[in-house]
């Protein structure tokens, strides 16, 4: 049993990467007055995207609007998109072409002696056309959720619950949708987790090739993560760095003249990585012209990021004190950070 709690602990915080904002702020958006605003810089291609931000004990969905494209919204570049009061915003979730965005909510979330929980999960897709919000279905109670999305574009949720007979096997459900929200297929898988142990869900890296697919990235692990970039003209391999953290996510530029990778480091036992004392995740900015990585960026926590047009957009830091940052990645300045008082994230604030 002793195992089984500590597996339980690192896979049930794995599964709420969160993000927050800075404190004495209820929202905020801060421009770096040297970067200048968004209706300057159509270069870019930026106009807006969805984030999950937390005020009190609710997390919601909410829309970063450019100022080119602002009616209405005073003294800052985002506002409250959708809000449940009884739902809780877990987990958002953009498609690797950033076509297809689906969110799911919970009623309630937690711990009962060392297990996790969450319970009335609910799907639902955002029209990235039409800014309108679909409730797609029901997935249930569990111990843990989560969500993938294959090379085919599919997006997959998968629920893990103890089974009603013998808490010595856990139940597997795993849904499957495409883009639009339609399920393609569920099933189900039972694991002795005595004899096989919990069942672990890696994500996957979905982006490997370059847009014009000339390159791709691929990682060799063993005793250490051994990071390569390969040219796919002539097969050739170099190698980016070695590392003792995992290949978390990796990103190209449009021009595919930068590559953009993070790496985190979650060992069995550890919670550092929970705490906020430790810079266990990193950001890299490589540059496929100078042939080396040009910036690193040290970064607490389970970190995610995407890129737009110039503009590199990550969050950061754990709990109330995490918060979105946009830079410029070609210029390393500053863009706009968005903060709330009680947290903010790409995909998640838990």
């Amino acid at each position: 049993m002793y195992k089984i709690f500590f597996v339980f602990l690192i896979t049930g915080i794995l599964l709420f990467p969160g993000c927050a904002g800075k404190k004495n702020n209820t929202m905020s958006g801060k421009n770096d007055s040297t970067a200048g605003n968004f209706a300057a810089k159509k270069s870019l291609d930026f106009n807006e995207f969805y984030f999950v931000g937390k005020l009190g004990e609710n997390s919601s969905v909410y829309k970063f609007i450019s100022k080119s494209r602002q009616t209405g919204i005073q003294g800052k570049n985002f506002s409250k998109f959708w809000s449940k009061h009884n739902e809780k915003v877990i987990k958002l979730s953009y498609s690797p072409d950033k076509k297809s965005l689906f969110f799911l909510t919970a009623g309630d979330f937690g711990k009962k002696a060392i297990f996790p929980y969450v319970n009335d999960i609910k799907l639902y897709r955002i029209s990235l056309d039409s800014s309108k919000v679909k409730f797609i279905k029901k997935i249930g109670n569990g111990l843990q959720v989560f969500t993938i999305w294959g090379q085919d574009n599919t997006f997959r949720i998968i629920l893990n619950s103890f089974d009603r007979n013998s808490t010595d096997f856990v139940n597997q459900q795993t849904f499957i949708f495409n883009g639009t929200g339609k399920i393609v297929t569920i099933y189900s898988k039972k694991f002795n987790i005595i004899k096989e142990g919990y069942p672990q869900i890696i994500e996957k890296i979905n982006i490997l090739s370059s847009p014009r697919s000339n390159y791709s990235i691929f990682a060799v692990d063993s005793t250490q993560t051994f990071i390569y970039l390969q040219s796919n003209s002539d097969g050739k391999a170099e190698l980016i760095t070695s590392t003792n953290q995992r290949l978390s996510q990796a990103d190209w530029s449009p021009d595919e003249k930068y590559l953009i990778f993070s790496i985190l480091n979650a060992p069995p036992k550890s919670r550092t990585i929970y705490e906020g004392t430790a810079n266990n995740s990193k950001i890299f900015i490589y540059s496929i012209d100078k042939k080396k990585i040009i910036k690193t960026l040290n970064i607490e926590g389970i970190k995610n990021f995407f890129i737009t047009g110039d503009l590199l957009i990550f969050d950061k830091g754990f709990q109330k004190d995490s918060f979105i940052e946009i830079i410029n990645f070609k210029t390393m300045e500053p863009f706009y950070s968005i903060h709330l008082q009680d947290g903010c994230g790409l995909k998640s604030v838990l």
